[in-house]
């Protein structure tokens, strides 16, 4: 009977998995002693630094542009407790004291303050009644 020997598919399949190996090993040793660890490690802080920053210069100029435009709306309130004072409903001297006294003011300018928060795309709005000078 003759004998037979190793099959060529499995001598190439020794050789690849020796070839293999030895790459896994090149590799190895360059992440271990090139510094390849340390500089992805420095990599990754100067991208998470890029987008924190990049953010950053984005919710500003949301800021800017977008959520603090409250002129207009200011510009209404401003003429709607204007009318309400010469109108005797409501007195600057009582608004900042009580409810009941402010009642009027609130009640007129919800609906500005309503669509203030809806075209700004912000969460909330504030009407400061003081009639004090801050200054």
């Amino acid at each position: 009977m003759k004998k037979r020997g190793v099959s060529i598919a499995v001598k190439m399949v020794a050789l690849l998995l020796v070839i293999f190996v030895f790459e896994g090993m090149l590799i190895g040793y360059n992440v271990i002693h090139g510094d390849v660890l340390e500089y992805m490690q420095t990599n990754e802080r100067n991208i998470f630094h890029e987008r924190v920053v990049n953010r950053k210069n984005y919710l500003e100029e949301k800021m800017r542009v977008r959520w603090a435009d409250i002129e207009d709306s200011t510009t209404k309130i401003n003429n709607m407790t204007q009318k309400l004072v010469d109108a005797g409903s409501i007195s600057l001297d009582s608004l900042d004291k009580s409810s009941e006294s402010s009642m009027p003011l609130l009640k007129e300018t919800s609906d500005v303050l309503i669509s203030l928060v809806r075209s700004n795309g912000v969460t909330g709005a504030f009407l400061v009644l003081n009639t004090e000078n801050l200054e």
